[in-house]
């Protein structure tokens, strides 16, 4: 992360990192069912030299205010789409739910391709290779 953080202009002093005399820290947006896991992301954003505090927000609230209109830095949450893992609603260029805004024609293409897949080892290949059942 070191040489990541000073290709951009963050600079270590001490346990942290500066840009322009400002330490670097990030606020992590969830809801109440995931506050423990945002707590495990800000200590190891910590141990890392970046600031970082959890603020728990009611679901609604934090689609409506935050995520629908780009207004965080880091969000975690969580989304049920059922048994197949077909993600353009959240990593596709036009998804409905791509609050962080991704546009990449390599990544619409990958998920294009994985929607016309007709077996689900071609539509992961990831877990070609692993002993799960298939759906």
């Amino acid at each position: 992360m070191p040489g990541l953080l000073a290709g951009v202009g963050f600079e270590r002093r001490g346990k942290r990192y500066y840009r322009d005399g400002k330490p670097l820290g990030l606020r992590i947006l969830t809801i109440k069912d995931l506050e423990e896991v945002a707590l495990v992301v800000a200590d190891d954003l910590e141990r890392a030299g970046i600031m970082a505090e959890v603020e728990v927000i009611e679901y609604s609230t934090l689609r409506r205010a935050y995520m629908q209109k780009g207004k965080f830095d880091l969000v975690l949450w969580s989304r049920s789409f059922g048994p197949d893992p077909e993600c353009s609603m959240v990593w596709g260029s036009t998804g409905p739910l791509n609050f962080c805004r991704l546009k990449d024609a390599a990544v619409d293409k990958l998920l294009a391709e994985g929607r016309t897949a007709c077996q689900w080892q071609r539509q992961n290949p990831n877990h070609a290779s692993r002993s799960y059942p298939e759906p």
